[in-house]
Order: structure tokens, then C-alpha cells, then sequence
């Protein structure tokens, strides 16, 4: 009997419903493909004999059979389907709902947002996956205390969401967030032999792991590892033996007992890598989106253990997987850029030094296809167009040429406005020393232009996009007033989300993080259209000819250093004619980094022992043999390195330049600007030479100034200079901040020389009175700022650096939005306020860039930690000196000059006074003087 309708009566839609569901369990326990072949053929045959039976229930699980088909064929077909009978069964439950709290609505909207991450990870539309996110976040409650089945499955899906959305966009605040959800979901997922429920308690294990897997990608924490590893274990054990999800589960513990073994290089840890990642492949079917990813995880576990046995077998068995691996993940799959550069680089593992050559071509067809693969991570493809230019320039430097800006092509989706400083600093890490070696393809072809312009465009790009959503573009006659407001209300959101700071309180900034990135990512697509419709002038690097009036002050130098070669660019401008000179330097990318790292221990290990030295004078006590011994060998290695540094680099710059004796004191002091890059970022080249009278030192021809671009030198050049704005310095100290055990003795009486030779007028912010609130607030109405206390530079990680206020830090984005625009002169006496990172030498992440770049015209910072005895004498030479040259970098010249004189006669009497403490400090900004109105 037929309902009027002419639809299945309700009992008999139930007991198929039902079936429907045994079937389901039966394959999840079984893995099975001909149970779930039945089942789907039970449930066709079901609506052929009585029609669309148009129940919720019936047509969820019709869509969860059609979802297990999907994963284990790929076929685009299979997917559309469960999609198509999962929408369905959304409208189904939400018009008529049913007594079984696992078949609602709720329940099957986590469906259809699993199976839209699935068909991102087919298809690659990163839309799939934004749309899945936000789906799954409004189904969320938020109360965790009590939760069904179906919250849990909706927070292990959001999780799986969002590790998928952090490999892609590389924002942390997804991994925390999937770490917190899936971390909810494990305290209730119930373990019980319920196929469902012990299916849901092992899926969220494994997840827990990829997070904390990619976690420790993020931070290089052996124990999260660990903690990875035991989750992986614990999901393996909790796995039915032929469940689907079974070969993915071993793949990804094969691959984090890779991890462990490269690290701790236990032979054990690789064998069983091995053994996982083949049972992977073998347990899994000759489809679906994931064979791809075992194949390729069985290949790479291959050949690890061949770097270990050198066994010939295991290097075709590798390369033959790696092939299987490629045919398995079609154009289009987010995974097919990972595959084609894990194969290049096993063929880079496998070959030999002779067979280069012949290897080359199939190296360069694995880079190129990977690079242009749509749809994958631009990490992943970024990988391989960096690697593609690499190999290309060994046969042809144009193409190569052109390639580089293939991968510059790649930044933007990397590296895009608005990511937090962090996340930032880690997405670039990978391409550090990429400009270098692309701008000498550019000069090997004669392109000297082309080679700065690389520079330009690769280098720095932290602060350049932070400084480029505060230029105003009300200037450009090309420009319409309309595009101008959307393009200044676009950066005003960003500038508002990229700060990491506790002040801000509109609604957005407090939104998830999660959603600020979804924000963002769509203010960053709002930014490019309107850019489109303006001049591409706009945010391109300047033209040679806008230095001009730059480099009338003054040539600028910029010290390329690449894996061949070092060359130094030298651009002068003179009588309106502009040129750029090459000039290959005695040296190259090896022989500096040694002498970086030996400058490096040289500095610690001169701290160290004056420090130990000291302790022991104060208690009347010699101190050892050894600690002097080492004392002064660490000065005299800082010397040898500063002489070989003007031997190699400065000194034959100058020479270049025709700066080839010592100024008269009748005649002005030339001018250079200097610009190293590499791990030469870290040795102060203003003090390179010999410092013995001979007037064959830097610091002895030439007054120097530091730049990080040349498109920043010129924004600080071209800043209005308005001289009649009454000026005031607000100066801060701060001896004891509360996260720090030392207290500076001297900073107290250094504010008192600032204020007593400071040429404008000034306001005192000391003690406790020196809140992060408060120095952010002042510093936002005053052009000078001089601040005496703690720094820091990195600990964890590059964006740590942060002046010390009395009860919190001051970080890189609270100073980023703090400046204001008419700033001029910026001094911090504070350890490391310019410390170059070495593990990021293309990026200037530190606190003097952050003050420059994103408003102060001039910055004095320190390089290295300070004794606050030297910054006091340095701070009142300075200010000195500033009374009779209103230019920064001219003052900071003769008070580096008359501290050096100090204290090589004071080391001549005592030992421990150091004759090169004076090396620290260096300027950022143009020539030009500051102004220095005083209040009536």
C-alpha cells in the first residue's frame, strides 16, 4: 500500500534507512568494497521500486555511502553525487526532523562540509575549503562541557578543515584552533565497539597527530613530535583492520618515525618507517584522491634507508614508487605539486655527480609542472619555482631569468597582507637567499638593473607591505579619488588585523582567528582588484631615476652574496647621470659564512668572559688563566675578521668609489650607504678595517649609513619634511621590567644626558610609569623617541624582538601601528634592538627596521647586547654632537669616531675596558637634517 503521494510508507523507508546503516557499519569494520557496492545498489534498487522516498534519514545515509564510495574511487562523478543526495538530505531533515539525534540537519551538514574539504583536496578550489570552514564553525557549540555524537564529529571534520587550510595558507592560528577542537572531540569520543564510535575516536586521534606533526614543522619541537607519534600509534591500535582509512593512518606514522629518525638517526625508526608506509600501499585501493600520498610516502621512506644502506635496489624501488606516485594524483589534486618535487629531489638523492648532466631534463619537467600546478599549495609550488630557476640557470640563463619571476608570481599567495608577523617570518624562511642568487643570474647577463630590481622585489617584504598599506596614493594624477577611498579603507582593515596587540577593540579584531585569516584573505582580493584599476606604478619598486636626488648625498652599496660568487652594486648618481657599477668581490658565500659564524663566537665569548672577569674583580679576585686568555683572543678574532672584512669587501669598495684617504678637516666627509645580504647582514661593515692609525678603516674615509631597500631609503628621503612642527623627544627608561631579573644601573643617568643635551624639549616616561600603554600612547605624539632599557632580540623565533616596558613587551606590531607619520628620530639603547637574524637574512626583522620602515625617518639602534655603562657615553656623544650636526648620521659618525679613541686609551690601562664596544651601534635613514624647533 502507497501513501497518496505515491512514496514508500514510512516503516518501510525506516527498516531501509536502517539496512542503509548495517551496511555502512559492515564496511567501515570490513573495508570491503563489495559491501559498499551493495549497499549503494540496496538503496538505487530501493528508490527505482518506490521512488525518491524523500526522507532526511534515508537520504543521509544514502550520501554516506555515496561519501565512502568517493574517497575510495577519486571519481569526481562519485562525489558529485553523495553531494547532490546530502544537500538533499539537509532540506529533508530541516522541513520534517526525526527522533534519531544522529540523523539531523546538524548532522548532515557535517556531512556535505566534509565532502566539500574532499572535493578541495580533488579539485583544488581553495573556495571548497572556506566554504566547509565556515559551515562546520557555525554548527559549533561552543559549550563542550556535554557532546553528542554529532558535535564531535563536527569538531574532528573542522579540524581535518583546518590543518588542510594551514598547509595552504601557513597560518598558525589554524593548527592551534584544530589542536583545540579535535583536543574537545578526543575527551568525548567514546571508545566502544560501536563501529561509529570507536570509527570517530580513532579518526580523531589521527588528526590530533597531523596537527601536532605540523606543529612541530612550525616550531622544530622534538616532543611534539613525540606527542604526534603516540597519537598516530594510538589510532593505528583503534583502526579496524581493513577500515579504508587504515592505509592512511600507517602512512602518516611512517612518516613522522621518518621525522624522528633524521633527527636522532635511530636506524630502528626507518625500518619500521618502511615496513608502515609499504603495508599502506598494499592495503590500499588502485583509487581515490589518498593513494597518491602513500605511494609517495612509501618512496620517500625508501629512499631514506637508501642514504643509510646505499643499496642499488632501494634506489629504483624508490624512483619507480615516486612514478606510481605521480600517474596516481592527476592535474588539478592539491597534493600533485608535493608528489613532482619529492621526485625531483629523490633523482638529486639517487644520482651521481656524472650523471647530473643527462638528469638534468627530467629534473627541470618535474620543477615545471609542479610550479604551474593550480590548485596546490603555493609552498608547494613556490618549492619548485625556486628549484626550477636553480637548475635552469646551469643551461640557460635567460629562461632562467624569466623564471624568477614565475616564482616572485608565487608571493603573493605566500606571502599576503595581513598575515601575522610569525606566520610571515615562517612562510619566508624557505626563500631566504633566493633574491641573492637570482639577481646574479641578472648580473652574468649584464643586467645590473634587472639585479637590484630582484633585490628589491625579494628582499624585505615584512615591512614593505606593512609600509605599503600606509602610503597615500592621493598623488597620483592616474588615479580616481573613488579608487583611492576603497584602497584606503582596505588597508586601514588590514592594518587593523595585523596587529597582534590587546588594544584594539572593534568587533573584527576580535573575531576567531580563524575568521580574521578568512577576512583577510578577502581584503587582500578586494586589494588586488582595486590595484588592477590603478597605475602599476603605484606599489612597484621605484625606478633607478627616483634615486637621484637619493644618491646626490651619497652612493649606495649593495653586497650580493650567492653560493658562487659576491659582488658588490654600487650606484651613483652625478650630474643627473645615473649608473650602476658591478664589482665582483675577492670572496664568496662560504669562505662569509665562516667568518660570520667565527665573528659571531667571537662576540659571545668576549661578553662572556669580561663578564666573568668583572664578577671576579668585584671580589677582589684575579680571575683565571683561562678567562683572560680567552678574552683577549676574542678581541683579537674580532679584529682579524674586521681586517679581512676590508680586505675582501669594504676596502675594495672604497677604492672603487675613490674614497682612498682620510678627509681633511677641511673638507667634508663623504657619504655610503651600505646594504649586505646573506649572513654578511650580521657584521657591522661601517666598522670594518684596521684601527691602528693607519686611516685604513671604514670609519676613517667615509661616514656610513645602513638601508634595508632602496625603496625604503627613498620613502624616508621623500618624507614631508615639515620644519615648522614644533618638535619634542619623549624619552623612556626603564631599569627593571617585570620579566627581567637584571636591572640596568645606568639608564637613569643616561635620560639625564639625553635631556640635558637634547635640542628640543622633551617629556620623561621612567619607572613604573613606563607601561607598554603608556610608551605606545606618547610615542604616538612625539617626532623624537629615545628609549634606555632592556631589549631583546629572537628567542623562539624572529618576531620575540620587543623593547621591555615596566609590565609588558613592546613587540614588532605594536610598534608597526603605534608610529606616527611625521616621526624623525628614533634611538634605541636597548641590546639587540638591530639585530640581524641569520636564519632570515633577507628579512630585517628587528626593532630599528620596525621603528624605520614604518615611520621614523632616522633610527640609531644597537646590533649586539650593550653595557649600559657604553650606551650611557654613546648616548651623550651623540646628542652632543647632534647640537652641532642636525644630521643623525653624521652625529652618530664622530660619536662612534671619539668612543673608539675612548676606549683604545682606556684599554691601554685597563684590560676589560673593550676597545670595540663602540661597533654596536649603526644608523637607518637618508641624509638630511632633523628638525629641531624649540617651544617658546
Amino acid at each position: 500500500m502507497t501513501d497518496p503521494g505515491g512514496f514508500a510508507p514510512s516503516n518501510d523507508v525506516k527498516s531501509a534507512t536502517a539496512a542503509l546503516l548495517d551496511f555502512a557499519a559492515s564496511y567501515w569494520r570490513t573495508g570491503n568494497p563489495s559491501v559498499l557496492d551493495h549497499a549503494i545498489d540496496f538503496a538505487e534498487t530501493f528508490m527505482q521500486d518506490h521512488g525518491d522516498p524523500r526522507h532526511g534519514a534515508f537520504s543521509h545515509a544514502h550520501a554516506q555511502l555515496w561519501k565512502d564510495r568517493a574517497a575510495r574511487s577519486g571519481a569526481r562523478a562519485d562525489l558529485d553525487t553523495a553531494i547532490d543526495h546530502v544537500t538533499a538530505a539537509i532540506a529533508l531533515l530541516r522541513h520534517d526532523p526525526t527522533n534519531d539525534p544522529e540523523m539531523t540537519a546538524e548532522h548532515a551538514a557535517a556531512s556535505y562540509a566534509s565532502l566539500l574539504r574532499m572535493r578541495f583536496e580533488q579539485r583544488g578550489d581553495h573556495a571548497d575549503l572556506d566554504a566547509a570552514i565556515r559551515e562546520l564553525r557555525d554548527l559549533l557549540v561552543l559549550d563542550a562541557s556535554r557532546l553528542s555524537h554529532s558535535q564531535i564529529r563536527i569538531r574532528n571534520e573542522l579540524g581535518t578543515s583546518l590543518i588542510r587550510r594551514e598547509e595552504l595558507f601557513g597560518e598558525l592560528a589554524d593548527l592551534h584552533m584544530a589542536i583545540h577542537v579535535l583536543g574537545e572531540a578526543k575527551e568525548h569520543a567514546v571508545d566502544s565497539p560501536m563501529a561509529h564510535e570507536l570509527r570517530i575516536a580513532s579518526s580523531v586521534l589521527a588528526n590530533l597527530g597531523s596537527a601536532y606533526s605540523g606543529l612541530y614543522n612550525r616550531t622544530d619541537d622534538p616532543l611534539l613530535l613525540d606527542r604526534a607519534i603516540e597519537y598516530y600509534n594510538s589510532s593505528v591500535a583503534k583502526t579496524f583492520p581493513r577500515e579504508y582509512n587504515r592505509p592512511t593512518r600507517l602512512a602518516n606514522l611512517a612518516n613522522a618515525l621518518q621525522t624522528r629518525y633524521l633527527i636522532n638517526k635511530d636506524r630502528k625508526d626507518i625500518d619500521l618507517a618502511v615496513s608502515l608506509a609499504r603495508r599502506a600501499v598494499e592495503e590500499s585501493p588502485w583509487t581515490g584522491t589518498e593513494r597518491s600520498r602513500r605511494l609517495n610516502t612509501y618512496s620517500s621512506m625508501v629512499v631514506t634507508r637508501y642514504t643509510v644502506t646505499s643499496t642499488l635496489s632501494d634506489a629504483v624501488l624508490a624512483i619507480r614508487l615516486g612514478e606510481s606516485a605521480i600517474k596516481a594524483s592527476p592535474p588539478g589534486q592539491y597534493l600533485r605539486a608535493h608528489v613532482l618535487n619529492a621526485q625531483a629531489n629523490r633523482l638529486l638523492v639517487v644520482g651521481s655527480a656524472d650523471s647530473f648532466t643527462t638528469m638534468l631534463p627530467a629534473l627541470l619537467k618535474l620543477y615545471d609542472e609542479a610550479r604551474m600546478a593550480a590548485g596546490c599549495p603555493a609552498s608547494d609550488r613556490g618549492k619548485a619555482a625556486r628549484n626550477w630557476v636553480r637548475y635552469a640557470a646551469c643551461i640557460d640563463l635567460v629562461a632562467a631569468l624569466e623564471g624568477v619571476q614565475v616564482a616572485f608570481s608565487l608571493f603573493s599567495a605566500i606571502d599576503w597582507h595581513g598575515m601575522r608577523l610569525a606566520d610571515r617570518a615562517a612562510a619566508l624562511r624557505e626563500w631566504s637567499g633566493f633574491a641573492s642568487e637570482a639577481a646574479l643570474i641578472a648580473l652574468e647577463l649584464n643586467l645590473p638593473i634587472v639585479a637590484i630590481s630582484v633585490l628589491e622585489q625579494g628582499r624585505n617584504r615584512m615591512w614593505a607591505q606593512i609600509a605599503d598599506t600606509r602610503n597615500d596614493f592621493a598623488g597620483r594624477g592616474d588615479s580616481s579619488r573613488e579608487d583611492i577611498d576603497r584602497l584606503g579603507a582596505v588597508h586601514a582593515e588590514l592594518n587593523l588585523l595585523t596587529v597582534n596587540g590587546d588594544e584594539t577593540s572593534d568587533t573584527i579584531a576580535r573575531q576567531l582567528p580563524t575568521q580574521r585569516g578568512e577576512r583577510l584573505r578577502a581584503l587582500n582580493a578586494q586589494r588586488r582588484e582595486i590595484l588592477a584599476t590603478l597605475s602599476k606604478r603605484s606599489l612597484e619598486p621605484p625606478a633607478p631615476e627616483a634615486l637621484h636626488s637619493l644618491l646626490a648625498a651619497g652612493p649606495a652599496v649593495i653586497v650580493n652574496v650567492a653560493r658562487a660568487k659576491c659582488d658588490a652594486l654600487l650606484l651613483r648618481s652625478s650630474d643627473g647621470e645615473f649608473a650602476i657599477t658591478r664589482l665582483a668581490l675577492p670572496t664568496n658565500e662560504h669562505v662569509i659564512d665562516d667568518r660570520m659564524q667565527a665573528f659571531a663566537k667571537a662576540l659571545n665569548m668576549t661578553r662572556a668572559m669580561r663578564h666573568q672577569l668583572l664578577q671576579n674583580r668585584k671580589r677582589g679576585r684575579p680571575g683565571t688563566r683561562t678567562a683572560w686568555a680567552g678574552y683577549q683572543a676574542a678581541i683579537e678574532e674580532q679584529y682579524a675578521i674586521l681586517a679581512w672584512a676590508w680586505q675582501s669587501i669594504t676596502g675594495p669598495v672604497l677604492q672603487e668609489l675613490g674614497y682612498t684617504t682620510s678627509p681633511t678637516a677641511a673638507t667634508s666627509w663623504p657619504r655610503v650607504w651600505w646594504s649586505p645580504t646573506g649572513s654578511l647582514v650580521s657584521l657591522p661593515l661601517h666598522a670594518t678595517g684596521h684601527h691602528n692609525g693607519s686611516g685604513n678603516a671604514v670609519i676613517d674615509r667615509i661616514v656610513s649609513g645602513n638601508f634595508t631597500s632602496l625603496e625604503d631609503l627613498i620613502r624616508a628621503h621623500n618624507r614631508p619634511h615639515h620644519p615648522h612642527i614644533k618638535k619634542r623627544l619623549l624619552a623612556v627608561s626603564v631599569a627593571a621590567p617585570a620579566d627581567s631579573t637584571k636591572t640596568l644601573a645606568n639608564v637613569l643617568e643616561e635620560i639625564d644626558v639625553v635631556l640635558e643635551n637634547a635640542p628640543i624639549p622633551a617629556t620623561r616616561v621612567s619607572g613604573s610609569a613606563a607601561t607598554k600603554h603608556e610608551v605606545l600612547r606618547q610615542i604616538r605624539e612625539h617626532s623624537w623617541f629615545h628609549f634606555a632599557g632592556h631589549g631583546r632580540g629572537t628567542l623562539t623565533g624572529p618576531t620575540d624582538a620587543a623593547l621591555l616596558a615596566t609590565d609588558a613587551t613592546i613587540t614588532l606590531a605594536d610598534i608597526a601601528m603605534a608610529i606616527p607619520n611625521d616621526a624623525e628620530l628614533a634611538y634605541l639603547s636597548a641590546c639587540s634592538s638591530a639585530a640581524a637574524d641569520p636564519n632570515h637574512p633577507d628579512e630585517t626583522l628587528h626593532l630599528a627596521a620596525a621603528f624605520h620602515m614604518t615611520g621614523f625617518r632616522h633610527v640609531i639602534a644597537a646590533r649586539q647586547p650593550i653595557d649600559d655603562a657604553i650606551a650611557k657615553r654613546v648616548a651623550s656623544h651623540f646628542y652632543a654632537a647632534l647640537r652641532s650636526h642636525l644630521d643623525p648620521g653624521i652625529a652618530l659618525h664622530h660619536s662612534l669616531r671619539a668612543m673608539r679613541s675612548d676606549l683604545a686609551t682606556e684599554h691601554r690601562t685597563d684590560t676589560l675596558a673593550n676597545p670595540l664596544a663602540w661597533i654596536d651601534y649603526s644608523h637607518l635613514g637618508p641624509a638630511g637634517n632633523i628638525s629641531a624647533n624649540v617651544d617658546p
